[in-house]
């Protein structure tokens, strides 16, 4: 079985978004996979401010969350156990859309032995042009 990665829109207003990403991992990590594209989220945004981050990763696995890009500085943070990121805090954690990358996240995992199951969510603000 390949695997299953869902990302689900659960509210798009005309300042916030919220994201649901669940995944069934086939016993092989996950590469770098676009997981939110901001076109999806309205026309006029050219970035997101990540507010919140709650997730829930089995045993013995890893998530990767990635802005867009090459550049090894586009890496957010890795996600295990359960828990919760209030990024608000200190004035959210900023897409990096600067050229090196267009604002859109990636996930990634490592650690991946075994059918793996995971969900995150992600309370975010638009940033418009």
């Amino acid at each position: 079985m390949p695997h299953f990665i869902k990302s689900s829109i659960v509210h798009n207003g005309a300042r916030t978004a919220v994201v649901k990403i669940i995944g069934i991992l086939d016993g092989k990590d996950l590469e770098r996979t676009n997981v939110i594209n901001l076109a999806e989220l309205g026309t006029k945004i050219k970035g997101v401010r990540i507010d919140t981050l709650k997730f829930a990763v089995e045993e013995k696995l890893t998530l990767l969350l990635w802005w867009e890009g090459k550049d090894p500085e586009q890496f957010i943070c890795p996600l295990a156990g359960r828990g919760l990121f209030d990024f608000e805090a200190f004035g959210g954690e900023h897409s990096r859309n600067d050229g090196k990358g267009s604002g859109n996240i990636q996930l990634s995992t490592t650690g991946c032995e075994g059918k793996k199951h995971f969900a995150l969510w992600l309370d975010m603000m638009k940033v418009e042009d």
